[in-house]
């Protein structure tokens, strides 16, 4: 391997690894019906640090307390990573990572 195609692995790989460690999440929150017309789950999408995601977000959602219907609605949300856009993700990053080692390769090989 030349400089170019190494520096190319490398860098799929740098990026392929930081993926892992921040990864996409869902956020699984229920609504209550007392404080929304509506009941059910409300979903949103985040990125975070693997290790320390769930303890950070259920901080924030205890200082955001504003009724005890909330807090309560708050502290039952469910983070759960997004296994298909996190490999869609990484199918990405080395489908990229190995189009360039290919295009870096000597033409003299």
């Amino acid at each position: 391997m030349n400089k170019k195609q190494l520096t190319a692995m490398w860098t799929g790989i740098i990026v392929f690894v930081v993926m892992g460690l921040f990864p996409p999440w869902i956020v699984n929150i229920p609504w209550d019906s007392r404080l929304e017309p509506m009941a059910g789950w409300r979903v949103d999408f985040e990125y975070g640090f693997i290790i320390s995601h769930s303890w950070q977000a259920q901080t924030a959602s205890n200082m955001e307390r504003n009724s005890e219907a909330r807090a309560e609605s708050n502290l039952n949300k469910r983070h759960d990573i997004d296994f298909p856009t996190l490999i869609i993700q990484w199918l990405i990053v080395g489908a990229i990572t190995t189009g360039l080692v290919l295009t870096f390769r000597d033409r003299k090989q």
